[in-house]
């Protein structure tokens, strides 16, 4: 009896850690996976934000442009043409590489070829051949939703596989308890069965030894009714 509950126990400390072992990795995995999708986010929200406000900024540039060009005031002029260059060099690459397609498609810069490899090479083009006023004439007439859309705020495939992740965790978690609970309960049984022998008379003995079946038979009971893996 001793041996077989020995046996028992060190089987169920076996088990136990190995759903420890599986806990520890399904949670590193799904919060990895949970930290991935909210950096992504975070990167994703940082960029809407900053092309929102730069295409926003560009329009009300346009209309200080237009009184500017309308006052006669060369000084206020050439500040807001700065201003332009600036804000097309600080224009994100997906905004930028958006602008390409959408020129050469506009009626408004038709026979106008300027050369998109590069921002830089963009602004000198557009302020050497004096195409800034075509250029914010063909920005307020572009349809930017179809670029909004483009932004995915949340990948919820990885969101809910993290998810999973740690819900299954949380399974091996509970197992690894009850594999800690019957190793408790074997505890108890060899203790039952040592100290059976301190006692004399037969009666005690039988009365512990009935204890510890019983026990060890609850315990054992448990371990079955809990999948291995």
């Amino acid at each position: 009896m001793l041996g077989i509950t020995a046996i028992c126990t060190s089987w169920a400390t076996w088990i136990g850690s190995v759903h420890s072992s599986k806990q520890d990795e399904l949670y590193a995995r799904g919060n990895l996976d949970f930290t991935h999708t909210f950096f992504r986010d975070q990167v994703q929200n940082q960029r809407f934000l900053h092309d929102r406000s730069l295409i926003r900024d560009m329009n009300m540039l346009f209309i200080e442009w237009q009184h500017a060009k309308e006052r006669g005031n060369q000084r206020e002029f050439d500040i807001l043409n700065q201003k332009s260059k600036d804000m097309i060099s600080n224009t994100s690459f997906y905004l930028f590489e958006f602008f390409y397609p959408a020129w050469n498609q506009s009626e408004i810069s038709q026979g106008i070829s300027v050369n998109f490899n590069s921002r830089a090479e963009f602004v000198s083009q557009v302020d050497s051949q004096g195409h800034w006023e075509t250029f914010f004439e063909f920005l307020g007439q572009l349809d930017m939703q179809p670029y909004w859309n483009t932004f995915t705020f949340t990948d919820e495939d990885l969101l809910w596989r993290s998810f999973e992740m740690v819900t299954e965790g949380m399974e091996h978690s509970t197992k690894n308890d009850v594999y800690g609970f019957t190793t408790v309960l074997y505890a108890i049984v060899l203790f039952l069965l040592g100290i059976s022998n301190s006692f004399k008379e037969i009666r005690y003995k039988k009365i512990l030894v009935v204890i510890s079946c019983a026990v060890f038979s609850f315990a054992f009971l448990i371990m079955l009714a809990i999948p291995y893996m």
